[in-house]
């Protein structure tokens, strides 16, 4: 395993100090050094203002990763504002780096004929004059190897989580609560609501139907075996599982819902967000005069 420059550079200075214990031996310029270790000359003088500072940058930046450990340097310089590159060569320096996993999707190709709701997004309607409301529902496993299930609901324009419920089996009371609990956010009466989700029963659930009519929320469906048209709320699935599930494992609901409620409280919150010009969802909905989501509730079904 070869060396890295840091590594290059403190064997390189102990050569040179090395040769201080000698008071015969000529020691040699730290031009020739740096040449000998195909070192810039400028990388072997001692910096002595910069480490503290990086040192606790680093801190820094390790108190981030507590939160959410899998961002990347332009997030966490936007958190802890101070710039990206002084991030970046610090992380790199104590080689901090944010856990990632390679996405994989199982497309269905046996699509089912039958739809339960046209997709209204993929129309010629316009989608400014709706609140768009995106939902799915993805599963874990606890330490016991049970199975939870989970659904949340995302508001589109500002990518806040609304609503959040979890139980130990997948039916439509996992829907109908978590549209339920919608409620709690009151700006949604402003404008029509469209309510968008994949072509799951759980969603064209007489239940589901009947509390989204209560709501007066617009269903709309992806087209049956096409993930991809629900894609805003299949990516956060995605960045949920690997900052939570996969980060911790769990042997009781009690503990999930303790992890996924700090969570979920700091991507509202605090998150940046590239869409969103780098603000968290709730930055964003304040600047745009809609209702933040400062305490997000989990409710278990």
């Amino acid at each position: 395993m070869g060396l890295s420059k840091h590594e290059v550079k403190d064997l390189a200075l102990a050569v040179w100090d090395s040769y201080l214990d000698e008071p015969n031996a000529k020691q040699p310029s730290k031009q020739l050094l740096g040449a000998a270790f195909n070192l810039s000359r400028s990388n072997l003088y001692y910096k002595p203002k910069l480490e503290p500072k990086d040192n606790q940058l680093r801190k820094s930046i390790e108190a981030v990763y507590t939160k959410d450990d899998t961002l990347g340097c332009r997030k966490v310089a936007t958190i802890l504002g101070v710039s990206k590159n002084r991030v970046y060569r610090v992380m790199l320096k104590y080689n901090i780096i944010p856990r990632r996993n390679k996405p994989t999707y199982v497309y269905n190709t046996n699509k089912q004929d039958k739809t339960i709701s046209d997709n209204l997004l993929r129309s010629d309607i316009d989608q400014d004059a709706y609140t768009i409301l995106f939902s799915d529902i993805f599963q874990f496993r606890l330490t016991s190897g049970r199975w939870v299930y989970c659904c949340f609901i995302m508001r589109k324009q500002t990518r806040q989580i609304l609503s959040f419920c979890y139980g130990r089996h997948m039916t439509s009371d996992l829907t109908r609560t978590s549209i339920s609990r919608v409620d709690l956010v009151s700006d949604l009466t402003d404008i029509p609501v469209i309510f968008h989700s994949d072509q799951g029963s759980q969603y064209g659930a007489g239940e589901t139907i009947e509390v989204l009519t209560q709501n007066k929320f617009t269903q709309s469906m992806s087209r049956p075996g096409t993930p991809t048209d629900n894609g805003m709320a299949e990516r956060f699935v995605g960045i949920f599982k690997l900052a939570v599930t996969k980060r911790y494992r769990f042997s009781s609901l009690d503990e999930f819902e303790e992890a996924a409620t700090k969570w979920l409280t700091f991507y509202n919150n605090q998150r940046p967000h590239g869409s969103l010009n780098d603000q968290s969802p709730n930055e964003y909905a304040k600047d745009h005069n809609k209702q933040e989501v400062t305490n997000l509730y989990l409710k278990q079904v």
